[in-house]
């Protein structure tokens, strides 16, 4: 059955298992170190929790700077089809309201 729907997509059964033995595609399989990591879930809830300690300012709405840079990785998160990232990949800055959330939520 899977050969035939591999067939339909135009793709092969041994080409796709190629595929899959690539680095990029393991690397981004990878398993998730709870100290070493964070996922998206959990990226979404330390935006959230930055947004009511810096709520957004003025007529138009502005994100506080701690928002705005735990933003930007969730953006490359979602844009790279990322569940995790390491956190040895974000900035110092990043990496301390990560740190400040886990130890609240500790």
């Amino acid at each position: 059955m899977h050969s035939r729907l591999y067939a339909h997509a135009g793709l092969n059964l041994p080409a796709c298992k190629a595929i899959a033995r690539q680095p990029f595609y393991r690397m981004r399989r990878r398993a998730y170190n709870v100290a070493m990591d964070i996922t998206l879930p959990e990226l979404e809830q330390v935006i959230n929790y930055w947004r009511t300690q810096r709520p957004s300012t003025g007529e138009e709405r502005a994100l506080s700077a701690e928002v705005n840079n735990l933003a930007r990785v969730y953006a490359l998160m979602i844009f790279n089809h990322q569940q995790a990232t390491p956190l040895a990949m974000l900035d110092g800055t990043c990496r301390q309201l990560i740190d400040s959330w886990r130890q609240q939520a500790g």
